[in-house]
């Protein structure tokens, strides 16, 4: 899980072009660049909307840090490192599920995994 995380977090690096721009980077830019190549990995591997759609069916109020962590690590795999800054970043981001988005992949889902 981690080297998945890995690969996905280097590839954003690529896609984002922070290659061309890392000699001369403040520390402010290099944090953003961290930033955007985290986000970038955890929309591919565990969107956030799916994340709070699935703790929104348990949960009534604000998703806390344990919700988040459980989703990550234990329904996407994440990594317990990965798992753990995900669900910080997005905690402290108060992000809002996108209904169509959410809708869609449940759609999708469903007729992927009718089984289940």
């Amino acid at each position: 899980a981690r080297k998945i995380w890995s690969i996905y977090h280097e590839a954003g690096h690529i896609i984002r072009e922070h290659q061309l721009a890392c000699p001369d980077s403040s520390k402010d830019e290099r944090k953003l660049m961290e930033w955007e190549a985290n986000t970038f990995t955890r929309e591919i591997l565990a969107p956030t909307t799916l994340v709070l759609g699935a703790i929104s069916k348990y949960r009534k109020g604000s998703a806390t840090f344990q919700d988040l962590y459980f989703m990550y690590r234990h329904l996407f795999g994440l990594s317990k490192h990965a798992a753990s800054l995900a669900s910080s970043k997005v905690y402290r981001e108060s992000p809002t599920i996108n209904q169509d988005i959410f809708e869609l992949f449940t759609a999708i889902n469903s007729a992927i995994y009718s089984h289940i």
